[in-house]
């Protein structure tokens, strides 16, 4: 046996007396190291000297093997010279010995000295959550890690994020928007937003194509300076669809449909108003009716029930005291309509009046009734709904203001001195004196015109608005018809007490006296050249004289008829006169029949007025069937008829022939444009019938008066 040999068995030896002493920390028995194998050994000359079989080995250090700085000792106290069998350990790591000799964490890592939780693992200097993985020295978590996603070192893009083990696109994922497993509700996730309903992806924000103007539509269309995007379309914000935000629409600018009934005692009371071809009504419309009653309503108990399309609407009730002009005006009541009660153009409108209503009671005022249809009358303008009808600041255009604060009545700015009077610019001449009978245009100034009153003996000239000169015509007597001789100093009046007086209006000066000897003169007329004077009677007579010599050229009796119209034609040659109240007659200046119009052919009803072009094409026959027979001068036939809404009793013509102005026993005047057959315009500040009306050749106004208020209103025309 040699010495190696023993050394070993006297090792084992003491080991095993170690063991039977109770020593906590003890080595296995090895088998036999080789020959190579060094010894184990107190003193050495390298780290190589110091190595052991089992635990960790030491490090040589001034010649002695020690444990390094990071190992412990163990069994605790023993020590390399006294007891060989002593491990060097690194406590922080070493799952037996964890912290301290024989802690052992059995099944678990030992983490920096201390025993990880079952299932966690050490990573580094610290014990991982029970789930985490060790990942270059980090704890991570496999299924959520951006820089490990599902196993070590699988890193995910820039935008996305791990969801469960994966890496998903957090910016435009429908599933996971965001975050993981953020599912958005609309079809859009944008930079990791889910867009609302509606809205649309666009560089990475979530817009509303429909309304944005620089993605409008779609990504990137980019609407005009000034534009602003609608339901995806770019439009003007100007305009009247879309005024100053989308689908702000403005009302459609069309002219008020009104129409006008007396009413009338001994008949039926429900007065029918119908509105036929008028334009189709859209949902966007601002449909009103007006029903306006002018009667007798002081006690409560009295009204008058509104049916619009056989549907009842709000009663009108009475109780303000009657003959109140001004009040009487109250008895109305605005109707909000919608687009389906204005079918195929049609609105039929009922007014059934109670038993209480008493009629044409007051001298002041006619009963009637007066139903208007509008439509609004809205515009844009600055991105703002205006009414240009009426607003001051726009009127009749964007940004025209009226001056001095004036009104804007249907899109004209009044002047100073007139008012709107229910849709016209109008103005009050004062007080006449009397009734007036006849209005005509001075020939030759602009502004000037002349009327026949029936008191006072007078016939006033105008100017303008003002009352310049009145010609006495002689007491005892009225003027009831007045005529403008070509010249412009001449005019020719006719009396009641059937005088025809020819005057110098300048100077009041008699020129001429004509007598019919009948009991009244009714009307007057000077032929285009000047020539002749022309006169009908209330006895149905008309007489001619030369204006030169004052000689009788001739007279002719008409039955018994009225003359209350007489015509020349523009070529002076021949006149037109009404006899025996349902006969046209075409005179030529001798007396001879040119041509005799049976209206019976056309109408049942009596003539009541005629009017001629100025140009002579045209001959418009007023008759008391509410209508206007314009009748071919080439032919005698009829071109068209007009259904009037009162009885047209006196009509003139504006110089063009297109306009022709219409005194109506209801109360109106009304404008028609006789080249289309359509209704301009109805004035109805008069608070009895208008007996008289001019339109004005020159100054495109509207002259018209009364037989009660004894007053003129000036309107303006078109």
């Amino acid at each position: 046996m040699n010495s190696s040999m023993v050394r070993w068995l006297l090792y084992v030896g003491v080991l095993l007396l170690l063991g039977s002493a109770g020593v906590a920390c003890s080595m296995d028995v090895q088998t036999p190291p080789s020959e190579e194998k060094p010894s184990l050994q107190q003193e050495c000359q390298s780290d190589k000297d110091c190595r052991r079989f089992e635990g960790q080995g030491g490090v040589c250090q001034a010649g002695r093997c020690v444990c390094p700085a990071a190992g412990r000792v163990c069994p605790t106290g023993c020590s390399w010279d006294a007891s060989p069998g002593c491990l060097c350990v690194n406590s922080d790591n070493d799952p037996n010995h964890c912290g301290a000799c024989n802690n052992s964490c059995g099944a678990q890592d030992c983490c920096k000295g201390r025993c990880c939780a079952p299932g966690a693992v050490c990573c580094g200097e610290s014990c991982c959550l029970v789930g985490q993985t060790c990942c270059e020295g980090q704890c991570v978590d496999l299924p959520s890690s951006t820089e490990h996603c599902g196993q070590c070192g699988d890193a995910c893009k820039a935008g996305e994020k791990c969801c469960k083990g994966r890496c998903r696109d957090v910016l435009s994922n429908l599933d996971h928007c965001g975050a993981c497993g953020q599912v958005c509700p609309t079809q859009s996730c944008c930079n990791g937003v889910c867009c609302a309903p509606g809205q649309t992806c666009c560089e990475g924000q979530c817009l509303d194509v429909r309304y944005d103007a620089k993605n409008c539509g779609a990504c990137g269309v980019s609407c005009k300076a000034g534009e602003i995007c609608c339901k995806g379309l770019c439009v003007d914000p100007n305009s009247d669809e879309h005024c100053g935000a989308c689908g702000n629409r403005c009302s459609r600018l069309l002219p008020n449909k009104s129409q006008s009934q007396p009413i009338r005692e001994g008949v039926d009371r429900t007065l029918k108003f119908v509105f036929q071809n008028l334009p189709k009504a859209e949902e966007s419309d601002d449909l009103t009716l007006t029903v306006e009653v002018f009667g007798d309503f002081e006690e409560q108990h009295k009204y008058a029930d509104v049916f619009v399309g056989g549907v009842p609407k709000e009663r009108i009730q009475g109780g303000v005291p009657r003959c109140n002009w001004a009040k009487a005006l109250t008895h109305s009541k605005v109707y909000n309509l919608r687009a389906n009660e204005v079918l195929g153009g049609l609105l039929k409108v009922d007014v059934v009046l109670s038993e209480g209503v008493k009629l044409n009671l007051c001298e002041s005022f006619q009963s009637r009734v007066v139903v208007t249809l509008s439509y609004g009358r809205q515009t844009c303008c600055n991105k703002a709904c205006i009414q240009p009808k009426t607003d001051p600041n726009h009127c009749g255009a964007c940004g025209k203001v009226c001056p001095d604060k004036a009104d804007c009545c249907n899109g004209l700015c009044c002047s100073n001195i007139e008012s709107c009077c229910q849709g016209a610019c109008c103005s009050t001449i004062p007080k006449l004196g009397g009734w007036v009978h006849q209005i005509v245009a001075h020939p030759t100034q602009n502004d000037q015109a002349f009327v026949a009153t029936s008191q006072g003996a007078s016939a006033v000239v105008l100017s303008g608005r003002t009352i310049v000169r009145t010609v006495n015509t002689g007491a005892g007597k009225n003027t009831l018809g007045v005529a403008a001789h070509p010249n412009g100093k001449w005019i020719a009046t006719a009396s009641d007490n059937g005088e025809v007086g020819l005057w110098d209006y300048t100077t009041s000066k008699q020129i001429r006296l004509f007598h019919t000897f009948q009991k009244a003169a009714l009307s007057v007329a000077i032929s285009p050249d000047g020539s002749v004077v022309a006169a009908g009677t209330e006895g149905g007579k008309l007489f001619l004289w030369d204006t030169q010599t004052g000689k009788n050229l001739w007279e002719y009796s008409l039955g018994g008829t009225q003359m209350t119209s007489i015509v020349f034609t523009p070529d002076s040659k021949n006149l037109f006169v009404v006899a025996a109240d349902r006969f046209v007659l075409l005179l030529d200046l001798k007396g001879t029949v040119v041509k005799l119009v049976n209206m019976d052919r056309y109408s049942s009803s009596n003539v009541l007025s005629i009017a001629l072009q100025p140009n002579g094409t045209w001959l418009v026959v007023g008759v008391g069937a509410r209508e206007l027979h314009i009748l071919d001068l080439t032919n005698f036939q009829p071109v068209k008829v007009l259904s009037h809404p009162g009885e047209p009793t006196v009509l003139s013509f504006d110089s063009t022939g297109t306009y022709l102005a219409v005194a109506t026993n209801d109360q109106t005047v009304r404008l028609w444009d006789v080249k289309k057959g359509v209704l301009v315009q109805t004035y109805f500040d008069h608070q009895s019938q208008p007996t008289a009306v001019l339109y004005h050749p020159k100054t495109k106004h509207i002259v018209s008066g009364t037989s009660t208020d004894k007053k003129l209103r000036v309107w303006r025309a078109p």
